[in-house]
């Protein structure tokens, strides 16, 4: 099962990417998302990051991290009905189980919110509304919400892919400091060439447009919204889907 511990979303510079550490892992997982993040090395467990005045300490691992296979995310796509959204938040993302089950009923809802799934070509499906960034870490894709919110589209597929190596390589990072260093490591280093200031600059300096739509006080608040805002609309597989 997977519990959640969210963390605020930060910038780090136009150089590095737009973090969002939201939710860990405990325990088995399921596959769902396995196929869309292809690892390039193998991350350790990662704890929430939190400001605890603790010096900065190097936890850069170029070996964790991940390069994230799919197309642009598709806004209303109606994939998923509300009932669904919160039944796969409570059977993958909470302290519940069944989450292999729910997603073998619920495929086209489940592959809206992890991305790719078994015998699905990660590059023709879009990346999913949460981020596969360890084997006991997802963050919420905040940063393609917030990009599309924006009017820049274009801009959401590469954020996810450039948050998800930046955040992968500093997954065992322990506190904010340490983690925005390791950031600026990772974005001048194994994951320079995903890296796009560009983008990155312009929803940061758009936050106030986007934060209504796409964060949220907790990991279950900007999980809901931003799933909505994605998967949301006239579900096509409101009783599964394969």
């Amino acid at each position: 099962m997977l519990k959640r511990v969210f963390g605020i979303v930060v910038f780090v510079g136009v150089s590095a990417a737009v973090g969002c550490s939201a939710a860990v892992v405990d325990g088995g997982a399921s596959d769902a998302g396995a196929d869309s993040a292809a690892p390039i090395g193998s991350g350790d467990a990662s704890k929430p990051k939190t400001d605890t005045g603790a010096p900065v300490t190097s936890c850069y691992d170029d070996q964790g991290a991940l390069d994230l296979s799919g197309s642009a995310p598709v806004v209303g796509s109606g994939k998923c009905s509300d009932a669904q959204i919160s039944a796969l938040e409570a059977a993958c993302l909470g302290s519940g189980n069944g989450c292999d089950a729910y997603v073998d009923a619920n495929k086209d809802c489940a592959r809206c919110v992890f991305g790719a799934l078994d015998a699905t070509d990660p590059a023709s499906t879009p990346v999913g509304t949460v981020l596969t960034i360890s084997d006991e870490l997802v963050i919420v894709n905040t940063v393609a919400c917030a990009a599309n919110v924006i009017g820049r589209a274009d801009c959401a597929l590469k954020l996810a892919v450039q948050e998800t190596c930046v955040a992968s390589a500093c997954a065992i990072c322990e506190d904010e400091a340490s983690d925005g260093a390791c950031r600026k490591e990772a974005a001048a280093d194994i994951c320079k060439d995903v890296m796009d200031a560009a983008c990155t600059q312009a929803i940061e300096a758009r936050s106030a447009d986007w934060a209504a739509q796409c964060d949220g006080a907790s990991f279950e608040e900007a999980y809901a919204k931003v799933t909505k805002y994605f998967c949301g609309g006239t579900p096509s597989d409101a009783g599964g889907g394969g």
